[in-house]
């Protein structure tokens, strides 16, 4: 439990000294740094079974870049969509 109040905690400072705006599930990503980072793992026109995800949410504070950004099963990915928008909805109130 000391652990979630932590991570909750870590966030809330992160949110409030890096002045990001909440950022719902479906803003607009930055299609420049995708395709930036499809080329630079070899993968220019998309990987079968995978899709690009990123590390850190962007509506948490994430970066919309090639450094927050990796391969995901498309499994793993649907899986990981419903744990973000049940946090950022609780994060923002949306």
């Amino acid at each position: 439990m000391n652990s979630l109040v932590v991570y909750y905690f870590s966030i809330f400072l992160l949110l409030l000294y890096t002045n990001v705006e909440g950022k719902c599930v479906s803003s607009k990503r930055d299609i420049y740094q995708r395709q930036l980072f499809m080329n630079n793992t070899g993968y220019p026109n998309g990987r079968k079974g995978y899709v690009v995800d990123h590390i850190t949410p962007l509506c948490a504070g994430g970066a919309d870049n090639i450094y927050n950004m990796q391969w995901q099963t498309t499994k793993e990915s649907y899986a990981k969509d419903i744990k973000e928008r049940q946090f950022c909805h609780v994060l923002w109130g949306k």
